[in-house]
């Protein structure tokens, strides 16, 4: 049992890491207006997202074409978990057109990255406005 860690569960009742549900280890980093919590799957953490320069190193400018965003499949589908209707897309799929797109765990493709996602496709939103810009300007 870790001190300050937390278990998630559908049982009701107050367990012990031992038993099965969703463990993670104390909640990192420092949270803002509206902080975002990830789960890292790989180290079994929760943390805020942190977005600040001081976190980071080997800061550099995307310098990939942003345009396979625009690949992306829109989908309608049920839930299994929830039956409930849903807009969205398929992980393997994303995947599929960019890898940087999903994250995987056990070796399997399991869910999205919107904030790859989001990257992108801002990215394609700047080069639209610049195209914009231009044929205003020769106009």
């Amino acid at each position: 049992h870790q001190d300050n860690a937390v278990v998630f569960n559908a049982s009701d009742e107050c367990i012990e890491p031992s038993v099965a549900g969703l463990y993670t280890r104390p909640v990192r980093g420092t949270p803002a207006s509206t902080p975002v919590m990830t789960y890292n799957v790989t180290t079994g953490e929760v943390n805020y997202n942190v977005s600040t320069a001081r976190k980071k190193t080997n800061i550099v400018d995307l310098v990939e074409d942003t345009s396979s965003v625009l690949q992306l499949r829109l989908r309608e589908f049920d839930s299994l978990d929830l039956s409930e209707h849903h807009v969205g897309f398929i992980a393997e799929e994303a995947h599929a057109v960019n890898p940087r797109f999903a994250w995987s765990a056990d070796g399997q493709v399991q869910g999205l990255d919107w904030f790859a996602m989001v990257t992108y496709l801002i990215g394609e939103v700047q080069k639209l406005r610049r195209d914009v810009d231009k044929i205003l300007s020769s106009s």
